[in-house]
């Protein structure tokens, strides 16, 4: 038997008595509580309303294929009332997408509990319509019409119906096929800011037919322009 006194002089154990800590699993956006029900509400209330998305579509192609179309759409009544309900309906998946791949980069999100998160990107986007119908209604002394004005306040509502489906396939799709988060964030912000591009044309193209060309952009730079440079720089700033 070796004696103790030559096991001391041999080294002395440098590991710590208590076992290390494992490290935090990383963050797992599908495995939040409350973006499951979420996700799961979203998917029932499109569900619920499919028949009525797929009888809106021809309405809405034909309201986004030119800016006459857009006007005519307000003075169908019905019509125009299904798709505010529609773009209703698409708040919620928008929301959840734009959650999932941080569309809304704020920083102090990440401090926050997963299960409040999704709650940051909705408020994110409803204090930008909120902004823009405020910004709206202090233009509306200079506004071309009524029927134009009420086409150039709710015209976000189409381009969020038909842009919506296919960033949801793009955000499902690609992730599928292996392609990483933050490639599938810039094809998401690509998708969207081409829409928005369509939509300022559009809502140009409304205004510049009763009103000048350098009229028609102060009011569009009003309406559209300052509204998106708050969002974006609040998500800068926060």
């Amino acid at each position: 038997m070796i004696p103790s006194e030559i096991i001391g002089q041999l080294g002395q154990l440098e590991m710590s008595s208590r076992p290390y800590s494992l490290p935090p699993a990383a963050f797992c956006w599908s495995e939040v509580p409350a973006n499951r029900i979420l996700t799961c509400l979203a998917v029932l209330l499109f569900l619920f309303n499919i028949r009525n998305i797929f009888s809106l579509f021809p309405h809405m192609i034909y309201s986004l294929r030119s800016a006459r179309g857009q006007v005519d759409l307000e003075y169908n009544v019905s019509i125009s009332r299904l798709r505010n309900h529609i773009a209703l309906v698409f708040f919620l998946p928008f929301c959840l997408l734009a959650d999932r791949f941080n569309l809304f980069p704020a920083d102090f999100r990440a401090a926050l509990n997963p299960n409040l998160q999704c709650l940051v990107s909705a408020a994110a986007i409803a204090l930008y319509l909120l902004f823009r119908s405020l910004c709206q209604a202090l233009l509306r002394a200079f506004s071309p019409g009524r029927d134009e004005s009420t086409a150039l306040k709710r015209s976000l509502y189409s381009y969020i119906i038909s842009i919506c489906p296919i960033m949801l396939l793009s955000g499902a799709l690609l992730p599928a096929l292996g392609v990483g988060d933050s490639a599938v964030r810039i094809v998401l912000l690509c998708e969207l800011g081409a829409t928005l591009i369509v939509s300022y044309v559009r809502s140009f193209q409304i205004l510049h037919v009763k009103s000048s060309s350098l009229l028609s952009f102060l009011y569009l730079c009003g309406l559209e322009f300052i509204p998106a440079a708050v969002l974006i720089t609040a998500a800068l700033v926060f």
